[in-house]
């Protein structure tokens, strides 16, 4: 492992994330209280005692920000992907992708408040800037030359970052590495795609780490920033069947395809941003695989797994 970066005490500081009933927002909503920040949350749901409000009536505007008092910085992780191209799931990701993000652009910059826009690397088509592989990330593209905009004319403090795969413990969403540990552990199938991929897994500790050194670093910095949250090391998705492979003791059962999910289907992770300063990502995939296949056994005991679903998310 490596050493663990530094992060300064959050003590006195508030801070809201959208989103945060998703797997890498209520990480990073625990990670906040538990460095002594305060959390205000803005999701589907309002829970008051847990100062979650609806992210509904912040769009209608019967909640303000005024209302939800000082903010010392947003964290901007809701999102909704859908896979299938009707007109109902068009509207359903402008609705959050873009006009969402847009109106929380326009407060933070009115507010003087930083903003942090999570972004997937999805936005980046052959290394493009906004050039995006699916709907989902156009939609999220133009969100963020509206912030750019602001920024730009020195009125907004932002940074967006650029996220490939993440993982964790009791982690429910059907990402790549799930389907392959659990495919492995029933025997059942799983559909990879035909070419051998290159895949970044970060682990949701050092993904939650990297957006508290991106706040700490817009926060004493103008201007609009791309940032890459990364691992030391890609994977290579043959290595990755191999390891899982050997630990569960069984061969896995592929379909190869072509197209099996657009924002896998890469041979290669683009580079795009940098990295936070003063980060330092500790964990490696590989290490952790045993204790993930573990916790696999256990969500699937408990049917706390998500067989399907890759079409609504938070990150």
């Amino acid at each position: 492992m490596l050493a663990t970066s530094s992060l300064k005490d959050l003590s006195g500081k508030r801070f809201l994330v959208t989103g945060s009933n998703g797997f890498i927002a209520n990480n990073l909503v625990n990670k906040l209280k538990n460095m002594g920040g305060e959390v205000i949350n803005l999701n589907r749901q309002i829970d008051l005692e847990n100062n979650t409000y609806s992210s509904k009536d912040y769009m209608s505007g019967e909640l303000s920000f005024t209302e939800l008092g000082r903010i010392d910085c947003i964290f901007h992780l809701a999102a909704v992907y859908k896979h299938d191209n009707s007109r109902e799931s068009f509207r359903e990701m402008q609705q959050s992708n873009l006009l969402f993000t847009n109106q929380l652009i326009f407060d933070a910059t009115f507010k003087q408040i930083p903003l942090i826009i999570s972004g997937s690397y999805t936005q980046n088509l052959n290394a493009q800037p906004n050039a995006g592989m699916t709907p989902y990330a156009s939609l999220k593209n133009a969100s963020e030359i509206v912030a750019k905009h602001f920024s730009e004319n020195n009125l907004l403090k932002c940074g967006v970052t650029r996220i490939y795969e993440s993982y964790g413990d009791f982690d429910s969403r059907p990402r790549i590495l799930n389907r392959i540990i659990d495919a492995a552990l029933t025997e059942d199938e799983v559909i990879l795609p035909k070419l051998n991929i290159e895949l970044n897994l970060l682990h949701v500790d050092d993904l939650t780490e990297a957006l508290i050194h991106i706040y700490e670093e817009i926060d004493n910095s103008n201007g609009f920033h791309v940032f890459k949250i990364a691992p030391v090391r890609k994977t290579d998705l043959s290595e990755l069947i191999e390891a899982v492979e050997k630990i569960v003791g069984s061969k896995l059962l592929i379909k190869r395809v072509t197209g099996s999910r657009s924002h896998i289907d890469v041979t290669r992770i683009w580079d795009i941003g940098r990295l936070p300063s003063s980060w330092i990502p500790r964990r490696d995939v590989f290490e952790d695989l045993e204790e993930l296949i573990k916790n696999r056994k256990i969500m699937k005991s408990t049917h706390t797994v998500i067989e399907k679903g890759d079409q609504c998310l938070n990150f």
